[in-house]
């Protein structure tokens, strides 16, 4: 079984290496002149990082802001934050950004909150969707710099 992982993990390396191959000689004929660390894929994913998104709460408001979209091994990915009042604020967050347009082809929604229940104590909580430990990663770097209050949410496409 183990040797059957190990044949199936250096298959995906090949196709990986096949498709980034297979990339960039198609950027290099097509003259592509985009700068380096942005995606010339024609396909438009992720939040435009200028325009919050407001969910409407009974009494407040949540605002969604989103960061830059970067690419990693050309895999699109895009973090939000947003500023939570409950536990409860996690579900109506998570649920706006799957059903956004820009959003909804993604493959990975890995979130991490911190927020201050009514008796004062911390709660704490994570999600790792599809990719293993990414949640709990994510977590740890709330506690780090000790934010409350707070939902963060990393969205990954498949590779382009």
């Amino acid at each position: 079984q183990a040797e059957r992982f190990r044949r199936r993990r250096r298959a995906l390396a090949r196709r990986a290496g096949a498709r980034a191959r297979e990339r960039a000689g198609s950027e290099q004929k097509s003259g592509s002149n985009a700068p380096s660390g942005t995606s010339a894929s024609p396909r438009n994913v992720g939040r435009n990082p200028n325009k919050p998104l407001e969910i409407s709460r009974f009494t407040y408001k949540l605002v969604i802001r989103s960061g830059k979209l970067i690419e990693d091994r050309y895999t699109p990915i895009q973090a939000h934050v947003a500023m939570i009042n409950s536990k409860e604020d996690v579900y109506h967050v998570m649920k706006a950004l799957k059903s956004l347009r820009e959003t909804s082809g993604a493959r990975c929604f890995t979130m991490a909150y911190r927020v201050r229940d009514k008796g004062g104590n911390i709660l704490s909580g994570r999600s790792d969707d599809t990719e293993e430990r990414t949640g709990l990663k994510l977590l740890r770097v709330l506690e780090m710099a000790q934010v409350i209050d707070v939902v963060a949410i990393v969205t990954q496409w498949a590779g382009l």
